[in-house]
């Protein structure tokens, strides 16, 4: 994101809160941070479009008490390309398949849930899992790939959160994160009439990110 588009991000929101304070927020300064509440929670991107806050699927915050709830991400991707050129002189064929699966589960705790800018912090993990697959065939050159992956995350974040409905509230997030990433990798080649080489690697990561800030709305239920 450009600093442009940072600056104007937050620019809008400075006039947008007031008023929704004005004209939206309850009389009664009511919210729904209490046991049994849930809510689905979105992403405002910088051109005010809504995605999954955590996760790419779904956001998901249950409550066990006023000043304690879960958060549940779901993300999944998926793609397979399947590419064969039957009247080439060469002949030529790429299949691929990239499948991957995160689940994210945290501990979300607000210091004063009664105050009108609720104080938030949050930890948890997260697991990613991953398979890849690549099979090539040029000429008399064959390919073969597969590669699994597994990541393990530690996540910690903290925000405010603003109630302009009973059931509806803004919020702003910094994040972070350390993930440590295991690698396994299959390779083989065929070369026709000259055999086969095969080999195996196995690669561990570890990455310490900061997210920056994010911006989300909650509609409870």
């Amino acid at each position: 994101m450009s600093t442009i588009t940072k600056v104007s991000t937050v620019l809008i929101l400075i006039i947008t809160i007031p008023i929704c304070f004005v004209y939206g927020q309850d009389s009664d300064n009511s919210h729904s941070l209490q046991r049994g509440s849930k809510a689905l929670q979105f992403e405002i991107s910088n051109n005010f479009t809504l995605s999954s806050f955590t996760g790419s699927v779904i956001s998901y915050k249950y409550h066990v008490s006023d000043n304690q709830a879960r958060r549940i991400g779901l993300s999944l991707n998926n793609s397979y390309i399947e590419r064969d050129l039957p009247e080439s002189e060469t002949e030529y064929k790429n299949d691929q398949l990239d499948v991957s699966l995160g689940v994210e589960y945290t501990w979300l705790n607000y210091t004063q849930p009664d105050s009108d800018m609720k104080f938030y912090y949050g930890y948890g993990p997260r697991i990613n899992v991953g398979y890849v697959m690549r099979d090539q065939v040029f000429g008399e050159r064959s390919t073969d790939m597969k590669r699994n992956m597994l990541g393990v995350a530690g996540i910690g974040y903290a925000g405010v959160e603003w109630f302009f409905k009973s059931s509806m509230s803004l919020h702003a997030e910094y994040r972070m994160s350390a993930q440590v990433n295991y690698y396994s990798e299959r390779n083989r080649i065929e070369i026709e009439g000259e055999g086969t080489d095969s080999s195996k690697n196995t690669i561990t990561t570890f990455t310490l990110n900061g997210d920056g800030v994010r911006f989300g709305l909650s509609v409870y239920f």
